[in-house]
């Protein structure tokens, strides 16, 4: 689409999650970057930033990682940090976490990039940073360090596994983080038709904003999704500043800086939203206009009813006013 600054795929989208023992061999590895040397060939006049997963070989090293690339050049690498080793996942089996190398650059396609999970992207106005999979999982993950060092927006590539109740977990997990972080948070996972095996990815793709969902693929599709949505970045800047703990000093010293990769991409001009925007942002839908209704009154009266019990107050007296011959019911 014209107006996509950033487009995501999913974790290892170049070869697909499930090729178990064939990422150690150097012949998928080949065809590996052979195939994203084809992939920069046929972009390079497109004007849009794009993220892919594949396999990166370093010298000793086999990296789970993110390709960041636009028009016809790789603009970084950004390794996976936390491997999933758990409920079926064998990750550690042929892939090295970015904890244990220590390498900043790494040579792809025929071009020698900067790599590393300390990269921060700049798209036109925006500024962004990628995680892959369960580096969402750790209590400080690769996406809080980010936003800390002024990352507006995080592009997860991941590759779920469906299981029943996983689903809300991963809707729950990304709304937290895009909370948490005051960000926009896209998250891409592999879907249903990517192998053969028993394994059943969870094909899901969500886009929050400070925990508003504005878009996201039916589950379950056989045929191929794409979603979009625009993230309202000069509004996530604004409530940063307007926050004391997320831009305390101790915060920000916390993180090593970040090196921030500039791609040249204008911004792109949006004539036309496509999400709804609410002539009456201060006043809640019905259902939820009642129940915050309710809940006002319920603290009014556990306020009124704890002063009462500790003055030792038995009867009240309770007057009402308002009308137009009150002062207060004057404007």
């Amino acid at each position: 689409h014209e107006k996509v600054a950033v487009l995501s795929f999913a974790e290892l989208s170049l070869t697909g999650y499930t090729c178990g023992d064939l990422f150690s061999t150097p012949l998928l590895i080949q065809k590996t970057e052979e195939s994203l040397a084809s992939l920069l060939k046929h972009t390079s006049s497109e004007d849009v930033i794009f993220l892919v997963g594949l396999p990166v070989q370093t010298e000793t090293y086999l990296l789970d990682a993110a390709a960041v690339c636009y028009k016809g050049k790789i603009l970084g690498v950004v390794p996976k940090t936390y491997l999933s080793n758990y409920r079926g996942c064998g990750e550690a089996r042929w892939f090295t976490s970015a904890l244990r190398w220590s390498g900043t650059e790494v040579t792809l396609a025929g071009q020698t990039v900067p790599a590393g999970t300390d990269l921060l992207f700049k798209a036109g106005g925006l500024t962004f940073g990628v995680e892959i999979g369960s580096d969402n999982n750790a209590a400080f993950s690769p996406a809080s360090a980010a936003c800390l060092q002024g990352a507006d927006v995080i592009f997860n590539l991941s590759a779920s596994m469906a299981q029943v109740g996983a689903y809300q977990g991963i809707c729950q997990q990304a709304a937290q983080v895009s909370v948490r972080s005051i960000c926009g948070y896209v998250y891409t996972s592999g879907s249903w038709g990517e192998s053969t095996t028993d394994v059943v990815l969870e094909s899901a793709a969500l886009i929050y904003e400070k925990g508003r969902l504005l878009a996201h693929t039916k589950r379950f599709e056989t045929g191929a999704q794409l979603i979009s949505a625009e993230v309202d970045v000069e509004r996530l800047r604004h409530e940063r500043q307007l926050n004391p703990i997320f831009c305390h000093e101790v915060a920000q010293e916390a993180v090593a800086r970040y090196e921030i990769i500039e791609s040249k991409q204008a911004v792109k001009a949006i004539t036309q939203l496509a999400r709804v925007i609410s002539p009456t942002p201060f006043v809640p839908p019905e259902e939820e206009l009642n129940r915050r209704c309710e809940e006002i009154f319920n603290i009014q009266v556990t306020g009124l009813a704890a002063r009462l019990s500790n003055a030792g107050i038995k009867t009240v007296t309770v007057g009402i006013s308002g009308g137009l011959d009150s002062p207060f019911g004057v404007c």
